[in-house]
């Protein structure tokens, strides 16, 4: 298939990029900049998609947009500039020979870390997105979701943070604590909580093409790992991987959690020590899909000795 990835330079479109290559696709990434790799990427006429753009491309994996982080600026304009990109999208597909279109979305549209820790997030959890960050993402769900037609598959899926060797963000942040020589204060934390593995977002991704022109299974779906694990096991994997002993000592974590509210930074305490249980069965089942790489496993291997 002639593929094309939205957002191709960061972790998740790069590592796709990669791997869909492997597996055989003709796969290009779109960028706003030109590129030495212009043989494999289609420039973008400044922010707007054109159904020019997509001819011959019969799948976009949409992985562009604004990031959690652009929440601390001063505006919404990232989360904005995203929405009009999805929208941009979603009208130039109409127009196009696209038969798939896959949004790599987030858990946040349907709230913040605080309130998807109060049960179970499965396909009868609805909720309200409670961040701007969220809200962008629910928005482009929706845009994306008016382009699909009895032969378009769009699917929007919902996912917790994606981990991987070259992962940034808040998985960056954990990986760099981890390779510190400091104990960590963490031993007596025991949430659980949902991940999904790069390796089972591309083997999702594989499933998903599949299901070619099926465009009643158009909709929202979850994506996680079948494991749920706690803070303490992420690190012990990590630093397993590391070749080195876990070196955790307990502390409160009530006594953690409230300093990191009293900084404001609730929403982070919540990601540390509450839990985000997710259940994509469903997805799972519609799509085959096994979910066989190991939470722990795959954690463990981001920091393996070389």
């Amino acid at each position: 298939m002639r593929i094309l990835i939205t957002g191709a330079r960061g972790f998740v479109g790069s590592t796709l990029k990669r791997s869909l290559s492997e597996a055989g696709h003709e796969v290009w990434g779109s960028s706003r900049f030109s590129s030495p790799e212009s043989k494999s990427w289609l420039v973008l006429n400044g922010k707007d998609f054109s159904p020019s753009l997509l001819e011959g491309i019969e799948v976009v994996i949409h992985a562009a947009g604004a990031t959690p982080a652009s929440a601390g600026r001063r505006d919404d304009r990232p989360f904005q500039e995203s929405i009009d990109l999805s929208r941009d999208l979603a009208t130039a597909v109409k127009t196009s020979a696209v038969h798939t279109i896959i949004h790599l979305s987030s858990v946040s549209a349907l709230g913040t870390p605080r309130e998807l820790a109060r049960g179970v997030v499965d396909d009868r959890y609805d909720g309200f997105p409670g961040s701007s960050y969220g809200r962008y993402k629910r928005a482009a769900e929706e845009a994306l979701l008016k382009s699909s037609a009895s032969d378009r598959l769009v699917v929007n899926l919902r996912m917790p943070l994606v981990f991987g060797p070259e992962a940034r963000g808040s998985w960056g942040f954990l990986l760099r604590l981890v390779r510190s020589p400091l104990p960590l204060p963490f031993s007596r934390v025991r949430n659980r909580r949902s991940f999904l593995g790069i390796g089972n977002l591309a083997e999702l991704i594989g499933r998903i093409l599949e299901q070619v022109g099926r465009g009643e299974l158009s909709g929202n779906y979850l994506a996680a790992d079948r494991e749920v694990v706690s803070l303490t096991e992420v690190c012990d994997a990590l630093r397993r991987g590391l070749g080195r002993r876990a070196g955790q000592f307990p502390f409160p974590v009530r006594l953690m959690s409230s300093t990191l509210k009293i900084m404001g930074k609730a929403d982070s305490a919540a990601g540390l020590f509450g839990d985000l249980i997710v259940d994509s069965s469903r997805t799972a089942e519609v799509f085959g899909w096994s979910r066989e790489q190991s939470t722990l496993v795959a954690m463990e291997r981001c920091l393996s000795v070389k």
